[in-house]
């Protein structure tokens, strides 16, 4: 959820993603720019991500991020692995 501020300047993001199907696997990309008017701040983010088809409703899955902010010469990775399985009602 966003909320707006009483504070003066504005925040401008972009976030591009896109997947390719091949056979079983899903390959996922995703990169994001966030600039702060205010601070000139730059905010960027890249992610990947593959997932395995085990059958139709089951799939394992991969994908690690990284955030880098500019300014605050900061960086964060995140990295994860995980199960699907859809249960039919």
């Amino acid at each position: 959820m966003a909320e707006e501020s009483d504070g003066p300047g504005e925040d401008t993001s972009y976030l591009v993603g896109g997947a390719v199907n091949l056979e079983r696997w899903k390959i996922k990309a995703q990169y994001g720019l966030t600039e702060a008017e205010t601070t000139n701040e730059e905010l960027t983010l890249l992610a990947l991500g593959l997932d395995y088809k085990l059958a139709s409703k089951s799939k394992v899955y991969a994908y690690v991020s990284q955030v880098e902010a500019d300014l605050a010469d900061s960086e964060d990775s995140t990295f994860g692995v995980g199960f699907e399985h859809k249960f039919s009602m």
